[in-house]
Protein backbone atom coordinates (compact mmCIF):
# COMPACT_ATOMS: atom_id res chain seq x y z
CA UNK A 1 0.00 0.00 0.00
CA UNK A 2 2.72 2.44 0.86
CA UNK A 3 4.26 1.61 -2.73
CA UNK A 4 1.33 2.49 -4.73
CA UNK A 5 1.24 5.80 -2.64
CA UNK A 6 4.34 6.26 -3.40
CA UNK A 7 3.96 5.94 -6.93
CA UNK A 8 1.29 7.88 -7.36
CA UNK A 9 2.89 10.84 -5.25
CA UNK A 10 5.72 10.32 -8.18
CA UNK A 11 3.77 10.22 -10.77
CA UNK A 12 1.67 13.59 -9.28
CA UNK A 13 4.89 15.29 -8.74
CA UNK A 14 6.07 14.66 -12.38
CA UNK A 15 2.96 16.38 -13.15
CA UNK A 16 3.70 19.45 -11.30
CA UNK A 17 6.98 19.44 -12.65
CA UNK A 18 6.03 19.15 -16.03
CA UNK A 19 3.30 21.92 -15.63
CA UNK A 20 5.84 24.42 -14.42
CA UNK A 21 8.28 23.90 -17.04
CA UNK A 22 4.88 24.80 -19.50
CA UNK A 23 4.16 27.92 -17.27
CA UNK A 24 8.01 28.86 -17.59
CA UNK A 25 7.55 28.51 -21.44
CA UNK A 26 4.38 30.54 -21.78
CA UNK A 27 6.38 33.03 -19.59
CA UNK A 28 9.03 33.41 -22.23
CA UNK A 29 7.36 33.27 -25.35
CA UNK A 30 3.89 34.94 -24.72
CA UNK A 31 2.48 33.85 -28.22
CA UNK A 32 3.04 30.16 -27.11
CA UNK A 33 -1.03 28.90 -27.33
CA UNK A 34 -2.51 27.88 -23.99
CA UNK A 35 -2.95 24.04 -25.11
CA UNK A 36 -6.40 22.97 -22.93
CA UNK A 37 -8.11 20.10 -24.41
CA UNK A 38 -11.70 20.84 -22.35
CA UNK A 39 -14.15 24.15 -22.73
CA UNK A 40 -16.98 25.68 -20.96
CA UNK A 41 -20.41 25.32 -21.84
CA UNK A 42 -23.00 26.37 -19.77
CA UNK A 43 -21.46 27.07 -16.98
CA UNK A 44 -19.76 23.57 -16.69
CA UNK A 45 -16.62 22.05 -18.11
CA UNK A 46 -16.63 19.62 -21.32
CA UNK A 47 -13.70 17.34 -21.73
CA UNK A 48 -12.87 17.22 -25.58
CA UNK A 49 -11.46 14.25 -27.15
CA UNK A 50 -8.55 16.50 -29.48
CA UNK A 51 -6.65 19.31 -28.77
CA UNK A 52 -7.31 22.86 -30.15
CA UNK A 53 -5.98 22.97 -33.76
CA UNK A 54 -3.58 26.03 -32.91
CA UNK A 55 -1.81 24.52 -30.24
CA UNK A 56 -2.02 21.09 -32.62
CA UNK A 57 0.27 23.68 -34.96
CA UNK A 58 2.46 25.19 -32.57
CA UNK A 59 3.24 21.69 -31.39
CA UNK A 60 4.16 20.44 -34.85
CA UNK A 61 6.17 23.90 -35.14
CA UNK A 62 7.79 23.30 -32.13
CA UNK A 63 9.27 19.96 -32.73
CA UNK A 64 10.52 20.56 -36.35
CA UNK A 65 12.77 23.16 -35.73
CA UNK A 66 13.99 23.01 -39.44
CA UNK A 67 10.66 24.11 -40.61
CA UNK A 68 10.66 26.76 -38.17
CA UNK A 69 13.48 28.16 -40.09
CA UNK A 70 11.81 28.51 -43.24
CA UNK A 71 9.50 29.93 -41.75
CA UNK A 72 11.11 32.28 -40.13
CA UNK A 73 13.14 32.78 -43.82
CA UNK A 74 9.81 33.09 -45.41
CA UNK A 75 8.59 35.52 -43.23
CA UNK A 76 11.91 37.88 -43.30
CA UNK A 77 11.65 37.54 -47.07
CA UNK A 78 8.03 38.59 -47.31
CA UNK A 79 9.12 41.73 -45.31
CA UNK A 80 11.26 42.59 -47.11
CA UNK A 81 9.72 42.15 -50.29
CA UNK A 82 6.86 44.36 -48.51
CA UNK A 83 9.74 47.03 -47.92
CA UNK A 84 11.40 46.74 -51.57
CA UNK A 85 7.48 47.21 -53.00
CA UNK A 86 7.38 50.25 -50.49
CA UNK A 87 10.47 51.99 -51.75
CA UNK A 88 9.60 50.73 -55.27
CA UNK A 89 6.38 52.83 -54.96
CA UNK A 90 8.00 55.77 -53.22
CA UNK A 91 10.96 56.03 -56.03
CA UNK A 92 8.25 56.34 -58.58
CA UNK A 93 6.01 58.63 -56.56
CA UNK A 94 9.60 60.89 -56.67
CA UNK A 95 10.17 60.15 -60.60
CA UNK A 96 6.91 61.29 -61.10
CA UNK A 97 6.72 64.38 -59.20
CA UNK A 98 10.33 64.91 -60.92
CA UNK A 99 8.86 64.56 -64.53
CA UNK A 100 5.96 66.52 -63.65
CA UNK A 101 8.44 69.60 -62.05
CA UNK A 102 10.83 68.87 -65.38
CA UNK A 103 7.54 69.78 -67.80
CA UNK A 104 6.44 72.53 -66.01
CA UNK A 105 9.66 73.99 -66.14
CA UNK A 106 9.80 73.39 -69.87
CA UNK A 107 6.49 75.18 -70.19
CA UNK A 108 7.70 78.35 -68.40
CA UNK A 109 10.98 78.22 -70.00
CA UNK A 110 8.66 78.11 -73.76
CA UNK A 111 6.76 80.70 -72.48
CA UNK A 112 9.54 83.05 -71.58
CA UNK A 113 11.23 82.24 -74.60
CA UNK A 114 8.33 83.34 -76.76
CA UNK A 115 7.48 86.16 -74.81
CA UNK A 116 11.49 87.33 -75.76
CA UNK A 117 11.41 86.40 -79.34
CA UNK A 118 7.93 88.39 -79.66
CA UNK A 119 9.80 91.19 -77.62
CA UNK A 120 12.95 90.94 -80.08
CA UNK A 121 10.60 91.05 -83.27
CA UNK A 122 8.59 94.32 -82.24
CA UNK A 123 11.51 96.24 -81.55
CA UNK A 124 12.57 94.39 -84.95
CA UNK A 125 9.95 95.78 -86.99
CA UNK A 126 10.65 99.23 -84.90
CA UNK A 127 13.97 99.63 -85.52
CA UNK A 128 12.99 98.28 -89.52
CA UNK A 129 10.19 101.20 -88.93
CA UNK A 130 12.30 103.26 -88.17
CA UNK A 131 15.04 102.50 -90.59
CA UNK A 132 12.40 103.03 -93.63
CA UNK A 133 10.20 105.50 -92.20
CA UNK A 134 12.80 108.13 -93.26
CA UNK A 135 13.01 109.46 -96.98
CA UNK A 136 16.37 108.97 -98.50
CA UNK A 137 17.69 112.10 -100.01
CA UNK A 138 19.38 111.87 -103.73
CA UNK A 139 22.39 115.21 -103.74
CA UNK A 140 23.48 116.02 -106.80
CA UNK A 141 26.73 116.23 -107.44
CA UNK A 142 27.13 119.87 -105.81
CA UNK A 143 25.56 117.95 -102.63
CA UNK A 144 22.42 119.75 -103.33
CA UNK A 145 18.77 118.09 -103.51
CA UNK A 146 18.66 116.23 -107.19
CA UNK A 147 14.57 117.24 -107.19
CA UNK A 148 13.46 114.43 -105.18
CA UNK A 149 15.76 111.98 -107.49
CA UNK A 150 13.07 112.51 -109.93
CA UNK A 151 13.65 113.45 -113.47
CA UNK A 152 11.86 116.54 -115.51
CA UNK A 153 8.80 116.32 -117.37
CA UNK A 154 11.36 116.76 -120.17
CA UNK A 155 14.52 114.95 -119.05
CA UNK A 156 15.50 111.12 -120.43
CA UNK A 157 16.09 108.31 -118.13
CA UNK A 158 19.58 106.08 -119.66
CA UNK A 159 20.04 102.92 -118.61
CA UNK A 160 23.42 100.89 -117.50
CA UNK A 161 23.81 97.60 -116.92
CA UNK A 162 26.57 97.12 -113.88
CA UNK A 163 28.88 94.25 -113.63
CA UNK A 164 27.95 93.31 -117.54
CA UNK A 165 29.82 92.16 -120.04
CA UNK A 166 32.59 89.98 -118.85
CA UNK A 167 30.99 90.46 -115.30
CA UNK A 168 33.29 93.32 -114.46
CA UNK A 169 32.25 96.08 -117.07
CA UNK A 170 29.65 98.86 -116.96
CA UNK A 171 27.71 98.67 -120.11
CA UNK A 172 27.79 101.31 -121.78
CA UNK A 173 30.67 102.46 -119.52
CA UNK A 174 29.82 106.09 -121.18
CA UNK A 175 27.21 108.06 -121.64
CA UNK A 176 26.19 111.54 -123.16
CA UNK A 177 23.69 113.11 -121.53
CA UNK A 178 21.61 116.45 -120.63
CA UNK A 179 21.67 118.58 -117.62
CA UNK A 180 18.08 117.12 -116.16
CA UNK A 181 18.88 113.53 -117.32
CA UNK A 182 18.36 110.52 -114.88
CA UNK A 183 21.27 107.93 -115.18
CA UNK A 184 19.90 104.31 -114.19
CA UNK A 185 22.25 101.30 -113.35
CA UNK A 186 20.61 97.96 -113.07
CA UNK A 187 22.96 95.60 -111.12
CA UNK A 188 23.63 92.47 -113.68
CA UNK A 189 25.94 90.21 -110.97
CA UNK A 190 26.04 90.63 -107.60
CA UNK A 191 29.20 92.13 -105.72
CA UNK A 192 29.79 95.74 -107.11
CA UNK A 193 29.15 99.36 -106.47
CA UNK A 194 28.78 102.66 -108.24
CA UNK A 195 31.27 104.80 -106.81
CA UNK A 196 31.63 109.06 -108.05
CA UNK A 197 35.35 109.90 -107.87
CA UNK A 198 38.89 109.70 -109.66
CA UNK A 199 38.83 106.44 -111.47
CA UNK A 200 42.47 106.37 -112.06
CA UNK A 201 43.46 106.73 -108.24
CA UNK A 202 39.61 105.27 -107.29
CA UNK A 203 39.21 107.46 -105.02
CA UNK A 204 35.61 108.87 -104.00
CA UNK A 205 34.81 112.21 -104.32
CA UNK A 206 31.27 112.05 -102.43
CA UNK A 207 28.98 113.45 -105.32
CA UNK A 208 26.85 110.42 -105.86
CA UNK A 209 27.28 106.48 -104.96
CA UNK A 210 25.25 103.34 -104.56
CA UNK A 211 22.45 102.30 -102.49
CA UNK A 212 21.51 105.83 -101.34
CA UNK A 213 24.67 108.38 -101.97
CA UNK A 214 25.47 108.46 -98.56
CA UNK A 215 28.87 106.83 -96.87
CA UNK A 216 30.80 107.28 -100.37
CA UNK A 217 33.94 106.59 -98.92
CA UNK A 218 32.67 102.95 -97.32
CA UNK A 219 32.36 100.38 -99.99
CA UNK A 220 28.49 99.33 -99.95
CA UNK A 221 28.22 96.22 -102.27
CA UNK A 222 24.63 95.45 -103.79
CA UNK A 223 23.11 92.44 -105.39
CA UNK A 224 22.03 91.42 -108.39
CA UNK A 225 18.31 92.74 -109.36
CA UNK A 226 19.34 96.31 -107.07
CA UNK A 227 18.49 99.26 -108.89
CA UNK A 228 20.11 102.61 -108.57
CA UNK A 229 18.89 105.88 -110.25
CA UNK A 230 20.96 109.91 -110.02
CA UNK A 231 19.69 112.32 -112.17
CA UNK A 232 22.47 114.98 -112.99
CA UNK A 233 21.61 119.22 -112.77
CA UNK A 234 24.21 120.61 -113.54
CA UNK A 235 26.59 120.13 -116.78
CA UNK A 236 29.95 118.25 -116.46
CA UNK A 237 32.13 115.30 -116.98
CA UNK A 238 31.57 112.71 -113.97
CA UNK A 239 33.30 109.44 -113.71
CA UNK A 240 32.88 106.53 -111.48
CA UNK A 241 33.99 103.00 -110.78
CA UNK A 242 33.14 100.27 -108.61
CA UNK A 243 35.03 100.29 -105.53
CA UNK A 244 36.23 96.97 -105.08
CA UNK A 245 37.11 96.37 -109.23
CA UNK A 246 37.91 99.82 -109.92
CA UNK A 247 42.19 98.51 -110.29
CA UNK A 248 40.38 96.24 -112.68
CA UNK A 249 39.29 98.41 -114.87
CA UNK A 250 35.47 98.65 -114.00
CA UNK A 251 34.71 102.37 -114.40
CA UNK A 252 32.30 104.54 -116.06
CA UNK A 253 31.69 108.22 -117.31
CA UNK A 254 28.56 110.51 -117.18
CA UNK A 255 29.12 113.59 -119.82
CA UNK A 256 26.39 116.17 -119.11
CA UNK A 257 25.95 119.10 -121.38
CA UNK A 258 24.37 122.51 -120.72
CA UNK A 259 20.51 122.48 -121.20
CA UNK A 260 19.54 125.03 -123.84
CA UNK A 261 17.15 127.36 -123.26
CA UNK A 262 15.19 126.86 -126.28
CA UNK A 263 12.15 128.98 -127.02
CA UNK A 264 9.37 128.09 -129.22
CA UNK A 265 6.49 130.16 -130.76
CA UNK A 266 3.80 129.56 -132.69
CA UNK A 267 0.62 130.97 -134.66
CA UNK A 268 -2.22 129.33 -137.21
CA UNK A 269 -3.27 130.49 -140.16
CA UNK A 270 -5.35 128.73 -142.79
CA UNK A 271 -3.79 128.25 -145.99
CA UNK A 272 -5.97 127.24 -149.01
CA UNK A 273 -8.59 125.75 -146.49
CA UNK A 274 -5.96 124.06 -144.33
CA UNK A 275 -4.86 124.80 -140.78
CA UNK A 276 -1.32 125.69 -141.43
CA UNK A 277 0.44 126.61 -138.33
CA UNK A 278 3.94 128.90 -138.31
CA UNK A 279 6.46 128.18 -135.80
CA UNK A 280 9.55 129.78 -134.69
CA UNK A 281 12.13 129.37 -132.21
CA UNK A 282 15.37 130.74 -130.74
CA UNK A 283 18.35 129.30 -128.25
CA UNK A 284 19.27 125.92 -130.25
CA UNK A 285 22.69 125.26 -131.17
CA UNK A 286 21.80 122.04 -132.55
CA UNK A 287 22.28 121.21 -136.31
CA UNK A 288 18.94 119.81 -136.55
CA UNK A 289 15.78 120.12 -134.97
CA UNK A 290 12.78 117.63 -133.75
CA UNK A 291 8.95 119.21 -134.15
CA UNK A 292 6.46 117.39 -132.07
CA UNK A 293 2.94 118.00 -132.36
CA UNK A 294 0.49 116.94 -129.53
CA UNK A 295 3.69 114.73 -128.09
CA UNK A 296 3.98 113.03 -131.35
CA UNK A 297 7.12 113.06 -133.58
CA UNK A 298 6.22 114.82 -136.89
CA UNK A 299 9.56 115.88 -138.97
CA UNK A 300 12.92 116.24 -138.08
CA UNK A 301 14.09 119.46 -139.83
CA UNK A 302 17.42 121.57 -139.96
CA UNK A 303 17.70 123.96 -137.30
CA UNK A 304 16.80 127.22 -139.58
CA UNK A 305 14.71 128.79 -136.45
CA UNK A 306 11.57 128.08 -138.28
CA UNK A 307 8.82 125.85 -139.36
CA UNK A 308 5.42 125.54 -141.19
CA UNK A 309 3.43 122.75 -140.41
CA UNK A 310 0.46 121.66 -142.81
CA UNK A 311 -1.73 120.25 -140.50
CA UNK A 312 -4.46 118.55 -143.10
CA UNK A 313 -7.42 119.64 -141.09
CA UNK A 314 -10.02 122.35 -141.06
CA UNK A 315 -12.59 123.78 -138.75
CA UNK A 316 -11.90 124.05 -135.83
CA UNK A 317 -8.62 122.34 -134.08
CA UNK A 318 -5.93 122.71 -131.81
CA UNK A 319 -2.86 121.63 -131.65
CA UNK A 320 0.67 121.63 -129.08
CA UNK A 321 4.12 121.69 -130.13
CA UNK A 322 7.99 121.57 -128.53
CA UNK A 323 10.85 121.18 -130.46
CA UNK A 324 13.78 119.20 -129.54
CA UNK A 325 17.53 119.41 -130.31
CA UNK A 326 17.83 115.85 -132.46
CA UNK A 327 17.87 112.85 -130.15
CA UNK A 328 17.48 114.30 -127.23
CA UNK A 329 15.98 115.75 -124.35
CA UNK A 330 17.06 119.24 -124.77
CA UNK A 331 13.43 120.30 -125.70
CA UNK A 332 11.63 123.83 -125.75
CA UNK A 333 8.31 125.03 -124.16
CA UNK A 334 5.01 123.99 -125.54
CA UNK A 335 2.86 126.13 -127.31
CA UNK A 336 -0.30 125.82 -128.34
CA UNK A 337 -1.96 126.51 -131.79
CA UNK A 338 -5.94 127.23 -131.81
CA UNK A 339 -7.82 127.18 -135.46
CA UNK A 340 -11.39 128.98 -134.91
Amino acid sequence: MAIITQVRQSHSDGQHAILARTNRTRERNPRVPQCNDSVTFLSRPLKLSFKHSACVFWTHLRNIPSLNRRVSAALQWSKFGLLARRETSTRMKISNAARLIFWVAVFVATGFLAQAESGDRRASMSLQKQHFGAPIRILDQNGQPAVSGMPSATSTTVDVMVGGGNGFQFVPDTVNISVGDTVRWTWANSGHSVTSGDSTSCTSDGQFCSPNNTNCSTCVLSNVGFVYEFTFTQAGNFSYFCCVHCAFGMIGAVNVSAAENIVLTGRGKVVGGINTSRLTWTGSTASSIDVFRNSTLIATVPNTGRYTDSTGTTGRQRFVYMVCDHGTSTCSNQVTVRFR
